[in-house]
């Protein structure tokens, strides 16, 4: 019933991923701003998913109310994850988002994770960005 040859017009297509796969991972005890990662001025950064999460003790005294990991798109400074912090209040809190559609960002800029100030107690905050970037040829 069906042919073992394939026709000659037919032109075989294979999926590729990218081959310049992108982690980053920082984790940080202390108060204040950290950078996660800053991307190449000659490649393009997309974004594929991240991760973060942040524990804290009852005496962490953070009055900023939010954990942020901000990024650069399109010339602007946006927020890529916010998590709430409660002030005097244990925490521990971890989220995932896998994006559907790759975010490029923009390049020689850096990825950060906002400033957390505490003067007493316990925080720790991690961040994991996973991505690709890509050679931009030449016009």
């Amino acid at each position: 019933m069906f042919s073992s040859e394939v026709p000659k017009d037919v032109v075989a297509v294979i999926p590729v991923t990218p081959v310049n796969r992108l982690v980053r991972n920082v984790n940080q005890p202390a108060s204040g701003a950290l950078t996660v990662f800053t991307t190449d001025s000659f490649r393009d950064t997309y974004v594929t998913d991240i991760f973060v999460g942040l524990i804290k003790d009852a005496a962490c005294d953070t009055a900023d109310g939010q954990f942020v990991i901000t990024a650069v798109i399109d010339g602007n400074t946006v927020s890529l994850v916010q998590l709430p912090l409660l002030t005097l209040t244990a925490q521990n809190q971890n989220v995932h988002i896998s994006l559907k559609y790759p975010i490029k960002l923009d390049r020689n800029t850096s990825v950060f994770i906002a400033n957390s100030a505490f003067a007493a107690g316990k925080m720790r905050r991690t961040a994991t960005v996973y991505g690709y970037t890509e050679e931009v040829q030449a016009s």
